[in-house]
């Protein structure tokens, strides 16, 4: 297992849309290894909930979550697909590769139905409502879609995060 490095904003390849993992490749070597290293990766950040593969420069559909408190609850999607949405909510969401400690509300489905494959290539279907999973899917769906929190971010809020990014990169810059 290894530690990547998470892409950090505006690198161009967070915007590049993730290809499909082969069904029969889900149980490979290599895609159980991009796993490992994403939850290691996750893991070392302490402060993340989840990650999606496109955020360590793989181009592959497959993201992984983990809220528990002692991050003991290893959650991993593979060809994860929204296929239900319902409802509206509004909640602060930040990201790893949004720097500057970014934090703004997000409008996203309330109630979201999610299918996917696990790390071991059987399939799911979760539906979260009210929940902070809901909230995560979507999220890092849209990472895999080369999307991040702050596009849907408007006015205020996107000008705001705006200046704490270029702060944060300015600072960046001169103390390397």
């Amino acid at each position: 297992m290894a530690i990547r490095t998470i892409l950090i904003y505006p690198n161009e390849k967070l915007r590049i849309k993730a290809e499909p993992v082969p069904i029969k490749k889900i149980s490979s070597p290599k895609i159980q290894s991009i796993i490992d290293d994403m939850f290691e990766t996750l893991y070392a950040t302490r402060n993340g909930s989840g990650l999606a593969a496109t955020q360590v420069a793989i181009p592959l559909r497959i993201f992984i979550i983990d809220i528990s408190p002692n991050s003991d609850n290893p959650l991993c999607f593979i060809n994860p697909e929204i296929i239900a949405k319902e409802g509206q909510t509004n909640k602060i969401e930040g990201c790893l590769s949004v720097p500057g400690g970014v934090q703004e509300c997000v409008k996203r489905a309330r109630r979201v139905v999610l299918k996917a494959f696990d790390r071991y290539g059987k399939p799911l279907e979760v539906t979260e409502e009210k929940n902070f999973y809901a909230r995560c899917f979507q999220h890092e769906i849209d990472h895999l879609d080369g999307k991040l929190f702050i596009d849907h971010l408007v006015g205020l809020a996107r000008r705001r995060a705006d200046r704490r990014i270029s702060r944060w990169h300015k600072l960046h810059r001169h103390a390397n």
